[in-house]
């Protein structure tokens, strides 16, 4: 009498349960990276809007005669020391909000602007324009982002 033998061709209940749960792990860690992904893109796009709007405000700034860029606030030509850290503020370039020469809302984002007079050299004056946002629009609490530029500008 001939042995026939029969080959099981297949896999295993358990064969089966150690692939799928390898293949889960395996989706979740890219599941993860996914996740920070969005969030990271969301972030740089909002670093570029801010600077977007900055270097806008600062094309304008450029574009008005030397004359007619003020110190509004006359706080750009004196060093002092305005936020009571014992050293001089850098003539106050660095003004946010109600403080700075000017501001502007641009949706989710704040530009401001500082003129200092011969802040550097005799005959110039700096510009400083800050765009301030949160990374998190939803975000209330701690202290906003910030994009800064600043230009000299001569007669």
């Amino acid at each position: 009498m001939d042995l026939i033998f029969v080959k099981n061709k297949g896999f295993s209940l358990i064969e089966v349960l150690i692939a799928i749960a390898i293949f889960s792990i395996a989706i979740l860690a890219i599941n993860s990276l996914q996740v920070r992904n969005i969030k990271t893109g969301a972030d740089s796009r909002r670093m570029t809007e801010a600077a977007y709007f900055a270097n806008a405000k600062m094309e304008e700034l450029i574009g008005v005669s030397y004359k007619d860029l003020n110190d509004a606030d006359s706080d750009g030509n004196t060093e002092k020391d305005t936020n009571g850290d014992g050293t001089n503020d850098a003539y106050s370039l660095d003004d946010v909000g109600a403080d700075a020469d000017g501001n502007e809302t641009m949706g989710a984002y704040q530009v401001c602007w500082n003129i200092a007079e011969d802040d550097i050299i005799e005959g110039t004056k700096t510009i400083k324009v800050i765009a301030l946002f949160k990374f998190n629009e939803d975000a209330s609490d701690g202290q906003p982002a910030k994009v800064a530029l600043q230009r000299i500008v001569s007669r």
